[in-house]
């Protein structure tokens, strides 16, 4: 049973963080990338207190999201999926 919860959370937060990836579109992105980062770094933190090896994995996305966030000066919004 205790699998299956860690299965659970390492989804529901790797869904967040895809959903703060997308928000890179958005006109106002900081604010949105922020709100869908909290829940999957909780639920990251969560995880790496039972095992840190999902942590591990997860870490470089991250990096790797806001180096996307923080270079991306061109236009105000970027037309990722036209």
């Amino acid at each position: 049973m205790d699998n299956i919860k860690n299965i659970i959370t390492l989804v529901v937060g790797l869904l967040f963080m895809v959903f703060s990836g997308l928000q890179i579109n958005d006109p106002d992105p900081l604010i949105w990338i922020i709100i869908y980062s909290v829940p999957a770094l909780i639920s990251f933190l969560f995880l790496m207190s039972k095992s840190k090896r999902y942590f591990y994995w997860i870490l470089p996305a991250y990096f790797f999201s806001f180096y996307l966030f923080l270079y991306n000066k061109n236009t105000d919004v970027m037309h990722i999926f036209d």
